[in-house]
């Protein structure tokens, strides 16, 4: 169509069309029946595999198994973001078609309360650190499947899900705010910290060995179901904090 004098026109030649359907997803009426893009499949995470009514776009991370459904918590999601190593995208938005290549340009990206971020297949490098935000749902695609090389960093983090890793350690640290009620679950942590050393401006040897670490007062979190070596010190590392529940992880 196009719009001249303010009068919309059609440039769409009846008994013409450029095409005998309209499958390229490019916003044009490419068989001129009037619809845009009807016969454009989805892209496949914005298909609902297991049934619950949310696809992967929509915040259902891994749409595979009732599971793995979206929980309550973070239905619906505020903003959904998509992070996939292999991406060639030219300018990556964090959608499905445009996803971000690291998880730290999604964490950037994250800037409201409620934000879901998937994690697809692959090997990640660097630190992955957010501060200041609430229900945030971090899921990668299975801890068999995701490799982050460095760790992940989280201040003033609070009601949030970390999900599906593997990556040397997660530690929440900040130095004036805590982070509460945080559920961290199903990750493999290697506990090889010591290579990070100097990373991250908050980072000590006081860390190094240890999987999960929740200092400065944190309080009511979880880590259940996770992983914890085979280089891991001290595991799960407390300081200072309460009312933590640890359980079914597996420590080898």
């Amino acid at each position: 169509t196009t719009c001249e004098s303010g009068v919309p026109g059609d440039t769409c030649a009846p008994g013409q069309p450029i095409a005998l359907d309209d499958a390229t997803c490019d916003g044009i009426d490419d068989d001129c029946d009037g619809p845009l893009d009807e016969d454009c499949p989805l892209h496949p995470l914005r298909t609902d595999n297991d049934g619950d009514g949310k696809s992967e776009a929509e915040g259902d991370c891994i749409d595979d198994g009732p599971d793995d459904r979206l929980p309550a918590a973070f239905d619906p999601p505020a903003q959904v973001f998509f992070v996939d190593a292999t991406a060639a995208a030219t300018s990556p938005d964090g959608s499905p078609e445009n996803p971000f290549v690291t998880i730290q340009a999604a964490l950037d990206a994250t800037t409201v309360d409620g934000t879901t971020i998937c994690v697809l297949p692959g090997s990640y490098e660097g630190i992955a650190r957010i501060e200041g935000r609430a229900f945030l749902n971090l899921v990668g695609a299975g801890s068999d499947q995701v490799r982050l090389a460095g760790f992940f960093h989280f201040g003033d983090v609070d009601d949030s899900r970390i999900r599906g890793f593997t990556t040397n350690a997660f530690f929440f640290r900040n130095q004036q705010d805590d982070s509460d009620r945080n559920v961290i679950e199903k990750n493999h942590f290697l506990c090889e910290m010591a290579s990070s050393a100097g990373a991250d401006p908050l980072w000590s040897t006081d860390l190094a060995g240890s999987g999960v670490f929740l200092g400065n007062w944190e309080h009511s979190n979880v880590v259940r179901d996770n992983v914890f070596g085979p280089n891991c010190e001290y595991g799960v590392y407390l300081n200072q904090g309460g009312y933590n529940r640890i359980y079914r992880n597996t420590f080898v």
